[in-house]
């Protein structure tokens, strides 16, 4: 069992601390008015003239969860910047949105920060997303990682612990219920430890990382509290796009895609890796052993961002 006060750090954090902890400068969330009046929040880390890199977090964080892998990309050259989707964190939701839509966000903020190129990693629900951004702006997406991704209806759910294979059926089949699980999840945060400690017996190598670092763990709980901001309904709508239909074709995904899956991950199936990598024109995969839904993100950031940056 985890100690409880092993997660000393993630009892003391809110939100706008864990924007300014652990790394310098700190991060700093800014906002800007997207054409339909709605608002997009971002926080950045790493070198300002570094290679920029747009991070997409997953179906129930925010753009905290950048600061999870914020000294990698400083050690790595490499200018995160890490947007909040509709209806999570700091932006303003859009209940009827499809997954096609992402991008046009994108543009407008890309546009703002003065990015004519740039490369797309997404984590998680954040995965889909980095891929119909690629697929939709290929001139100005190089490169793409995808870690622990978010896979079709299709893709099945072998692999995925009982948890999360529920969710996954109940998102499709009874959304009603889904929507409870992720109240459920989302007042589970209120205990950080008892939510840690449950979230590592469900993978080996989260619970390892949790136990080993403490400042990530609460880091966590801090980047899923935000995510949550506005209530459950941006993860709730968001995991119906993700084993709804897509809207584009895999195969119109013609940049480089690296792929990273945890062979322990409770969460995304490793399979689902497989998956991508026969369906991209163009992917690679790379297995992480040992590795789970976050650890896969902290420990291999450094390799990520070097596959961003080969030429």
């Amino acid at each position: 069992m985890l100690a409880a006060a092993t997660f000393s750090v993630a009892l003391v954090l809110s939100p706008a601390q864990a924007q300014e902890a652990a790394i310098s400068p700190p991060a700093i969330t800014q906002s800007l008015v997207l054409p339909d009046g709605r608002t997009l929040s971002w926080l950045e880390v790493g070198p300002p003239d570094g290679r920029p890199v747009l991070f997409f977090h997953g179906g129930a964080d925010s753009r905290l969860e950048a600061l999870l892998i914020a000294e990698a990309a400083e050690r790595s050259g490499v200018r995160l910047i890490a947007p909040d989707r509709p209806g999570f964190g700091g932006s303003s939701p859009s209940p009827d949105r499809s997954l096609t839509d992402w991008p046009d966000d994108v543009v407008v903020l890309a546009d703002h920060l003065d990015l004519p190129t740039f490369d797309v990693m997404g984590h998680s629900g954040g995965g889909p997303h980095a891929l119909v951004t690629a697929a939709a702006l290929p001139e100005r997406v190089e490169r793409v990682a995808v870690v622990a991704g978010a896979a079709p209806r299709d893709a099945g759910a072998r692999g995925m612990v009982v948890p999360f294979r529920v969710g996954r059926w109940l998102s499709i089949h009874l959304p009603s219920l889904h929507r409870k699980m992720l109240e459920s999840h989302r007042t589970g945060l209120e205990d950080p430890a008892r939510f840690l400690e449950q979230y590592g017996r469900l993978s080996k190598g989260d619970g390892a990382l949790f136990a080993a670092n403490p400042d990530a763990a609460g880091l966590l709980v801090a980047d899923m509290v935000e995510g949550y901001a506005q209530g459950v309904d941006a993860a709730w709508r968001e995991a119906q796009l993700y084993y709804g239909e897509w809207g584009f074709s895999l195969r119109d995904v013609r940049q480089p895609v690296s792929l990273f899956y945890g062979d322990t991950d409770a969460n995304a199936a490793p399979g689902w890796g497989r998956y991508f990598e026969e369906a991209l024109p163009d992917a690679a995969l790379t297995t992480l052993e040992g590795e789970g839904h976050i650890s896969a993100l902290v420990n291999h950031a450094d390799s990520v961002f070097a596959a961003l940056q080969l030429e």
